[in-house]
């Protein structure tokens, strides 16, 4: 029977050590006596006892060791799990903050958006009045630089007739004289004549918005024609090098371009005396696209000036302009004929605008 019971304690034993949480185990009778022992005590271990009943009488005890490693390792497992539920939970709650902020800051934007759509709208009609006040401004300054050149032909038709007058009254007969004088006054009335033809053929370029076909040599000569005088008042000569081609473009925006890159070159790019001062004006036309070349050999500009060259309101002499111009041209090449501006430039050795135009299919309008 001891036997039996024995086998049995061994089997209880076995059951127990198999679960790794126990390292030792010890079985008392009732009266303390030892029964079984099994397994290895550690130096960290943690003992605990279990009381065994029977029909409410004590039969006997079991001391179980537990491995103090093994309590520690859960301890932190247990530890490792809380503190991953810790962080999770402010992880989330974080989250739902950040979500809430992310909401706010989204409508936040969706309403600077509209801010600045409407912004932009508004820039974009600010720019459509500058470009027609600078369109203005610039044919108001053809109109005085026209009026100043055409007071001087004018005076002196007005002096030639008055000494014709003279003679007449006297009752002189100096054929020859009436005749130089008269040779004067048809030589000026032919020089306003000109200076009139020119500047209709480019206020009708300048008044015209709209895509049709023209030859392109005939309006950069229209162009250089109108500007002459200014010109040769600043000894400058230029060189005309255009294809003799009819184009489909938008005829006004090409004037305005030209007429503002001249202008600007005569203002800014012959700052020093030089002894020949050169504008040089080619075009070149595809069937795809038209390539206009305007280049001087001024002053130049360094890489900071050219760099902002084309923003609103940059210029490099207050005195001498608004500092639209050459933004207008970028916006007219850009936006209203869908091309590309380049400028190339060094400091002494002039500078050079590469606009390139792609052109419209005439029946396409």
């Amino acid at each position: 029977m001891a036997a039996r019971d024995t086998d049995g304690l061994n089997m209880l034993s076995v059951i127990i050590l198999k679960d790794k949480e126990f390292c030792h185990i010890e079985i008392f009778d009732q009266n303390g006596n030892l029964l079984l022992e099994k397994g290895k005590k550690k130096i960290f271990s943690i003992k605990y006892s279990k009381i065994a009943f029977f029909e409410n009488i004590i039969i006997g005890s079991i001391y179980f060791y537990v491995s103090l490693t093994r309590v520690i390792s859960i301890f932190f497992y247990i530890l490792l799990i809380s503190l991953s539920f810790m962080v999770i939970t402010s992880l989330y709650f974080k989250n739902v903050e950040k979500t809430k902020k992310l909401l706010e800051l989204n409508e936040e934007l969706s309403e600077a958006n509209e801010e600045l759509e409407q912004t932009i709208r508004e820039l974009e009609q600010t720019q459509e009045s500058l470009i027609i006040s600078e369109k203005m401004a610039a044919l108001g300054k053809l109109m005085l630089n026209i009026a100043h050149d055409i007071n001087t032909p004018i005076g002196i038709i007005f002096t030639a007739s008055t000494e014709i007058e003279n003679i007449l009254e006297s009752n002189r007969t100096d054929k020859e004289t009436l005749k130089q004088l008269s040779k004067i006054i048809i030589k000026n009335s032919q020089k306003i004549a000109e200076i009139i033809s020119s500047l209709k053929k480019t206020a009708i370029h300048e008044v015209s918005d709209n895509f049709s076909k023209f030859n392109i040599k005939e309006l950069v000569e229209d162009i250089v024609d109108t500007l002459s005088l200014n010109l040769k008042k600043n000894n400058i000569k230029t060189i005309i090098d255009v294809d003799d081609k009819n184009i489909f473009s938008n005829p006004g925006a090409i004037a305005q371009i030209l007429m503002n890159l001249i202008s600007n070159t005569v203002d800014h790019a012959f700052k020093d005396e030089k002894s020949e001062k050169i504008i040089s004006i080619s075009a070149e036309v595809n069937k795809k696209h038209l390539k206009l070349i305007v280049s001087d050999n001024g002053v130049g500009m360094d890489e900071k000036i050219q760099r902002k060259i084309f923003d609103p309101f940059f210029t490099t002499d207050k005195e001498k302009g608004t500092g639209l111009g050459l933004s207008i041209v970028h916006q007219l090449v850009v936006k209203l004929l869908k091309g590309h501006i380049e400028v190339k430039s060094d400091k002494g050795k002039g500078t050079t605008f590469i606009i390139i135009i792609p052109l419209k299919e005439e029946n396409n309008g």
